[in-house]
């Protein structure tokens, strides 16, 4: 069975982080298992290093999300 590995390439932003500050939801370039690098967005527990659920875009995908929240309105 291959090993899961992922190597984060840049760290772009937090989005938000929990009210104890344990877990920060991230955004990062990041490359899995030596693939070519996507977007990543997900959740990370800071002090264990442990990702949780997240979406990871191709930078076309994430430039077409860009787009699409760029038209955003707040009610």
């Amino acid at each position: 069975m291959n090993k899961f590995k992922y190597e984060i390439k840049k760290h772009i932003g937090i989005i938000s982080t929990s009210s104890d500050e344990k877990v920060a939801t991230e955004v990062n370039i990041i490359s899995y298992n030596d693939a070519p690098e996507k977007v990543d967005i997900r959740s990370w527990n800071k002090e264990t290093g442990r990702m949780y659920k997240g979406i990871a875009l191709t930078y076309s995908e994430a430039q077409t999300l860009k787009d699409l929240l760029s038209n955003l309105e707040e009610n």
